[in-house]
This record gives C-alpha cells, structure tokens and sequence, in this order.
C-alpha cells in the first residue's frame, strides 16, 4: 500500500513507500536493519558526520580508546542519529572510516569498551563472532547488583534500605530512585544475591 499523504513520512529504504515507525524505517526494514540483513545508507556528507563524532569523542592517544562523550542508549553503547536513523556511535564511525557495513555483519570491540570509537579498536563479524567474543571475554554471564554499569546502588546500600525504618518512598527520594525499586529490594525481588543479616560495613 502507498501513502500519498504529504504529513506521512515515508519508509528511506528504497522502493518501499510504507510509513515511517522507527528511525527513519518502516517496521519491516528496521527490524531487518537492527538484525544486520538491512544496509544503511552511508551519511549524504561524510564532514558532518565526521563534525559530529568528533564532537563528542575525547581522542586521547591514536592507539587508546576514544570515549564517546554523547547520548548513550540502554545497553551501554553511545548513539547518534543520522538522516533519521539512530545507531550505536562505534557504527557510525566505522561507516565513515569503511563507507559501509556488508549485510549480515556487526561492529565489535577489540577493548570491549562500549563507549569505545576508535576505528582501531573495531573490527567486523557475525552475530556467532559477536557472542564467541562475548564468552571468550566473560561477558555472556549478566553482570547483577553493583557489577551492573546501570546500577545507582551498592550492596551496602541494599542493606541498610533492608534494614532502615523509613518508608519506601523516602528512600526513594534519597537514593533517588522509584519507590518501586526500594520495594523489590525489601521483597528481595531484585538484589537476591545479598543476604539481609550481613553487617554494612
């Protein structure tokens, strides 16, 4: 089906024509896009995108890792949007160092920094390279508690919210998270790991 509809954005995948849903993609080439079996166009102008890496990116030494200082996405990775598309910044700047992609493949690190965007530090591979990378490094285990890069907590922080005569929600105002969170923690929901009789140290 075709929209003609001036206000529908439409699909930048060639020859498609359905609507937008997410990035630039209709639903169907975002999908295929996200699993590496859809290529992204390179950037119209390599000088912008170049322009605005190196914005956020602080270059230390050629050979060290090049930090991206920029929005990060959920997974640790930092993003960029470009001609509508978000992606992860280490994609980016393989794009603009290699031009492209090849169907099928995805960015790996070689330092397994994920805000990491130095061209030297990444290499090409398949989805099996990615996760033999990821075991290979002790990676595939989930970290938990404070390991974990989103954690706002310690374990000493679990114990004393165990312990402590305040309501949920404010320690939630004072850790500064919901009072849901401080909820699961008492429930022993999330946090397991750490036992309740142990001392704060």
């Amino acid at each position: 089906m075709k929209y003609e509809l001036s206000n529908v954005r439409l699909c930048r995948s060639p020859r498609c024509g359905e609507p937008v849903k997410s990035f630039g993609l209709c639903q169907t080439h975002y999908v295929r896009y996200r699993w590496g079996t859809e290529q992204i166009e390179p950037a119209e102008d390599s000088q912008d995108l170049h322009r605005r890496l190196f914005a956020n990116i602080h270059v230390a030494e050629p050979d060290s890792c090049w930090i991206w200082s920029g929005s990060a996405a959920d997974t640790g990775y930092g993003s960029l949007t470009v001609k509508g598309v978000r992606d992860y910044s280490h994609r980016w700047m393989w794009i603009l160092a290699n031009k492209d992609i090849p169907q099928g493949l995805c960015v790996l690190h070689r330092c397994d920094v994920r805000l990491c965007v130095n061209p030297k530090h990444l290499f090409l591979g398949t989805k099996a390279d990615n996760y033999q990378d990821c075991v290979a490094k002790g990676r595939h285990n989930k970290p938990k508690g404070q390991n974990c890069w989103r954690s706002k907590m310690t374990e000493r922080d679990v114990i004393l919210i165990r312990k402590s005569p305040l309501t949920n929600q404010q320690l939630a105002d004072h850790y500064q998270v919901a009072s849901q969170s401080i909820n699961q923690i008492r429930k022993r929901i999330t946090w397991k790991h750490v036992p309740s009789e142990t001392s704060p140290t």
